[in-house]
């Protein structure tokens, strides 16, 4: 295959995910309104589950926890430490300095029109 087959291939390809994913986007918004719907009508009638057909539909809590920001970690050094801002900072370095880091190559494609 020569390189402009290649290229034309990945465009059209390219294309067809796009189309894809708005149409995913949108079937996972609506699924998203019917999903609200039930738990509305479950969490008013006191219903932990419901069975249609085959199906079975639970309630379930989840919780979960933020993302550990640096904003995050500062503050809560900070207030560990007693805003000693030398142990802070001290600490935040040796954090963020023992990440571990990769190193990846990818293709950027931007289309003009």
């Amino acid at each position: 295959m020569k390189i402009s087959e290649i290229i034309n291939e990945y465009i059209n390809t390219n294309e067809k995910i796009e189309n894809t994913n708005k149409k995913l986007k949108g079937l996972r918004d609506y699924n998203k309104k019917l999903t609200d719907g039930i738990i509305h009508f479950m969490e008013n009638n006191k219903k932990a589950d419901i069975t249609y057909k085959n199906s079975t539909f639970e309630l379930k809590k989840n919780t979960s926890n933020s993302v550990i920001s640096q904003k995050l970690l500062k503050d809560s050094l900070a207030s560990y430490f007693n805003n000693d801002e030398d142990k802070v900072k001290s600490v935040l370095n040796h954090i963020l300095n023992n990440r571990t880091q990769t190193e990846k190559t990818e293709l950027k494609f931007k289309q003009s029109n």
